[in-house]
């Protein structure tokens, strides 16, 4: 089972689409700031979940609910733009973006192991190409970019004008393995202390 959350008009055959606007005539129509999602725990080989996060009030609550959603070595796939770019009119408009996404934010889900991370410098409208020296560009940008992500974050993303696209894959791993993680990370961070 492969679910696109927020599909809207970019529905793929094989793919059970969810949304709340009714006009695209998703598979479930569901408003995704609302919890639980209709969806039964390990149910779901692969989520993807384009554009959407930046739109929504807990975007931390929507991954743990596609954790839960998710089959253990499920694929998530989410993509979302970067904090770098035009933020004007942020919760002001409909459709407007709500929040700013880290791109550490799987760093809050040790039940995750990130396979491919992408930040691109242009995104190229879907079914589009860009010009020739635009696309060169734009690929060495963001493959220079995608080698260390957190200086793109903090350094890169103001020399270049900002990026557009933060694309992270990620699998889901087993409880034990998750378990594992999570204990991990509380060392390094303390957090055992604090916890316990």
């Amino acid at each position: 089972m492969k679910i696109d959350f927020g599909a809207s008009i970019y529905k793929e055959e094989g793919w059970v689409t969810v949304d709340i606007d009714t006009e695209y005539k998703p598979d479930v129509v569901h408003d995704m700031d609302v919890f639980p999602y209709p969806f039964p725990d390990s149910y779901a080989d692969t989520i993807r979940c384009s554009h959407v996060l930046e739109h929504l009030k807990n975007p931390l609550l929507t991954i743990s609910e596609f954790q839960r959603i998710l089959k253990t070595d499920g694929l998530l796939i989410l993509e979302f733009p970067h904090h770098s770019r035009n933020w004007a009119g942020c919760g002001v408009f409909p459709h407007s973006h709500v929040c700013s996404i880290p791109i550490d934010i799987m760093d809050f889900f040790p039940a995750f192991k990130t396979i491919r991370f992408r930040i691109e410098w242009v995104r190229s409208p879907s079914g589009k190409s860009l010009k020739f020296w635009t696309e060169v560009a734009n690929n060495v940008i963001s493959d220079f970019a995608s080698l260390n992500p957190k200086i793109a974050d903090r350094v890169w993303c103001y020399w270049v004008g900002g990026f557009d696209n933060v694309r992270i894959e990620a699998v889901k791993l087993e409880n034990e393995v998750a378990t594992a993680e999570i204990v991990r990370k509380r060392k390094e961070y303390h957090l055992h202390e604090v916890i316990a």
